[in-house]
């Protein structure tokens, strides 16, 4: 700004700036001082000596120079700050640097150039896969360990095999010696030969007439019997879901009697009534199926 005969030049920009009321008693170098004096100031500048001159009377003390009230600048310094600060300052991605990037989202952001044919260019050996064949699931072969324990297992190459009489087990015929075992669904094949085969019996089972009449599927799912009053049938012992049979129900000589079923027996077709309503030696069936392990469900069929 300017220099005097003992005075430091205010060229370089930091000297400090200091408002007062009066000059204090310690001056700090490098500084100006505005001291008020009625409603202008003094203005004093500290020599290098460390002495207040002195320089100007009657100085705006409203003035403030540079970008505080602590610092001095050059005189155009702030100008050029008024100047800057009336103005939009509008910066835009070109001014920092940026102006080949694109304001996408994440979510949007495109495969690069570069990326795109590297990815292109990608084989199954560059991602670990070079022995898998690119084969439909439905055209896949049989491995080889697979074949081996499919030969292994007796299946040879090939699963479709016909059976002949040397496949084919061999079954024993029954006679009349042969057992009927009490477990009337399973069939055993035991090491002495003998079948059982409880509930498979061609001729049906005749059962006991009494006020309840008792059904043991283990002598047969097939049954007769003849009331000689009005009975009730009991749920059939042995019953497994499943299980099916006929039953013949015949009245004897003087006909009429009723049939009463107990707890567990559904009629889904015909009516008790049918087998009360026949006369004499005539006979109803009923061809029963049981749809659980404690319900039956029964057809009542008069037969001519």
């Amino acid at each position: 700004m300017f220099s005097r005969d003992g005075l430091k030049a205010l060229t370089n920009g930091n000297m400090k700036i200091h408002k007062v009321l009066a000059l204090p008693p310690s001056l700090e170098e490098d500084s100006i001082y505005f001291v008020k004096n009625g409603t202008g100031a003094d203005l004093y500048i500290v020599s290098n000596e460390g002495d207040a001159v002195k320089v100007s009377s009657g100085v705006d003390y409203g003035l403030t120079l540079g970008e505080s009230t602590t610092t001095a600048y050059q005189g155009d310094r702030g100008k050029y700050a008024y100047d800057h600060a009336q103005s939009p300052h509008v910066e835009t991605k070109t001014d920092i640097g940026l102006g080949h990037v694109n304001n996408t989202s994440d979510l949007d952001k495109p495969i690069s150039t570069a990326t795109q044919a590297a990815l292109d260019a990608l084989t199954k050996d560059d991602v670990g896969l070079d022995n898998v064949d690119n084969t439909s699931d439905i055209n896949k072969p049989v491995s080889t360990a697979q074949q081996a324990a499919i030969d292994a297992a007796g299946g040879g190459s090939s699963f479709d095999q016909d059976l002949n009489t040397t496949d084919s087990p061999t079954f024993a015929t029954l006679t009349t010696t042969d057992t009927i075992a009490t477990d009337v669904y399973a069939v055993d094949v035991s090491a002495t030969g003998t079948v059982t085969a409880g509930g498979f019996v061609g001729t049906p089972q005749t059962l006991t007439d009494a006020a309840t009449i008792t059904y043991d599927l283990a002598d047969g799912h097939n049954a007769k019997v003849t009331l000689t009053a009005s009975r009730t049938l009991s749920l059939p012992s042995n019953l497994a879901e499943g299980a099916s049979g006929v039953l013949t129900i015949t009245q004897d000589g003087t006909g009429g009697h009723g049939l009463t079923l107990a707890t567990g027996w559904f009629v889904s077709a015909g009516a008790l009534s049918d087998i009360s309503a026949l006369g004499a030696s005539e006979q109803a069936q009923i061809t029963w199926y049981a749809y659980a392990s404690n319900k039956v469900n029964a057809t009542i069929l008069p037969l001519q």
